[in-house]
């Protein structure tokens, strides 16, 4: 089944994962010369080992994802290595708008909530849900009012 709608964006914006391999970089190299051309005593297995870990480090900032794929039974978040399903049954109600206007839930009155949030660095709109079980889920979203208008509602008030 196809969803319909899908969205998949780098965690990281480009600039800042280019601008974190290239620091990763410049700390390798000046890592090396100060080991081999200064002699400075540093341990032979700090340049190798740093060297992995810059590697590491520069492929996972280029491939972490946040994944939203709206289906007609669910709603699915891929973010990281981690994927949830949200199925429309245990939505109760849901938001969108400014994250920082959704994070607070004032106007849910929530206590003992669990909070989660799955949000794109530098993203400042999302949809928050409201889920059975006392939990909150928020992610951000370039479409927040496309994936809003897809997410059906419960009346919050039949409920009690």
């Amino acid at each position: 089944m196809d969803p319909t709608f899908h969205e998949s964006r780098n965690i990281l914006p480009r600039q800042l994962a280019i601008l974190l391999s290239l620091v990763m970089a410049a700390t390798l190299g000046f890592l090396s010369y100060t080991s081999y051309g200064m002699d400075l005593g540093t341990p032979s297995w700090a340049v190798p080992v740093f060297a992995v870990i810059t590697v590491v480090v520069i492929i996972i900032a280029n491939i972490l994802a946040l994944e939203v794929s709206v289906y007609d039974d669910r709603v699915d978040v891929m973010y990281c290595f981690k994927r949830m399903s949200f199925p429309f049954e245990e939505i109760i109600d849901s938001r969108d708008g400014e994250l920082g206007d959704i994070r607070n839930y004032s106007k849910w009155s929530l206590k003992g909530v669990s909070h989660k949030a799955y949000t794109v660095v530098g993203d400042d709109e999302g949809v928050a849900l409201k889920l059975t079980g006392k939990r909150v889920v928020v992610f951000s979203t370039a479409e927040r009012a496309t994936v809003a208008a897809l997410i059906p509602r419960k009346d919050p008030e039949s409920e009690e």
